[in-house]
């Protein structure tokens, strides 16, 4: 592929990822990350002919980025591992990791063997992240990567514009009273 092609393709996945991160899914459309990425709709359907296939590589952008962040907390657990592992927590509301929720769903990563090993490489590192987190006292030693992802996903999704106007820091509340919960079920 072409250094120009290379460029372009890596700009609509960014651009995708981007708004997975702060809209709503529903509000995505294949146009809207066509304009934002600066390209036609025709160069994103020669780059992914279908939204599988764009969902498919974000889930592989983000996946690296969520192993990337695991890799750098996780020694840092050892020092002082309550305010590492807070800053770990805050850091993926702060990137927004709705979108990480939806690569690792069965129908996307089921049909695209890349993607499933990704996805078990990113569940193994965060295994043993919480392992680490558990010992420390800081979830429960039965939290799973998924049950965590699914934890984390519900109170930090992108949120509909009327309710982040009337209730703008609800996501950090909810964020922090779920690391307070953990803390008291383990």
């Amino acid at each position: 592929m072409r250094a120009d092609a290379k460029l372009r393709r890596e700009k609509i996945i960014v651009a995708a990822c981007d708004m997975l991160r702060t809209m709503p899914e529903s509000t995505v459309t294949l146009e809207g990350v066509a304009a934002r990425a600066g390209v036609g709709i025709a160069t994103l359907y020669r780059n992914f002919p279908t939204r599988s296939d764009l969902d498919v590589a974000c889930g592989l952008r983000l996946l690296g980025i969520l192993e990337k962040k695991i890799a750098d907390v996780h020694t840092l657990l050892d020092e002082d591992p309550q305010t590492h592992w807070d800053r770990f927590v805050w850091s993926l509301l702060d990137y927004g990791v709705g979108p990480l929720v939806h690569a690792i769903t069965f129908d996307h990563w089921h049909g695209n063997p890349e993607l499933a090993a990704k996805r078990e490489e990113a569940i193994a590192a965060f295994q043993t992240l919480l392992d680490k987190a558990a010992l420390a006292g800081l979830v429960p030693a039965d939290l799973t990567p998924l049950d965590f992802a699914a934890e984390v996903f519900v109170v930090t999704r992108p949120l509909d514009g009327k309710l982040v106007q009337h209730n703008p820091d609800v996501q950090r509340r909810m964020l922090g009273r779920l690391l307070t919960a953990w803390r008291r079920q383990s």
